[in-house]
């Protein structure tokens, strides 16, 4: 099961919080970065988050860094 597919309440009440800050496709993408972060990885980066995310390194970098 791709860890995307996992539900947490505890993450998903802590992003519904942030729900009104972000067009729809916006909050998408931050609610992912949770889960993706939750993964094992040998170095956590912008590169490896974007391959295990159905978002690319320049979308993800961009929501990133607009996202203030």
């Amino acid at each position: 099961m791709s860890f995307l597919n996992v539900k947490i309440s505890i993450i998903n009440r802590f992003c519904e919080n942030f729900k009104d800050n972000f067009s729809n496709t916006q909050f998408r993408a931050f609610a992912m970065l949770p889960y993706a972060m939750l993964k094992d990885y040998k170095r956590l980066n912008l590169s490896s988050l974007a391959k295990e995310l159905p978002i690319n390194y320049q979308a993800l970098q961009y929501f990133l860094v607009e996202a203030h």
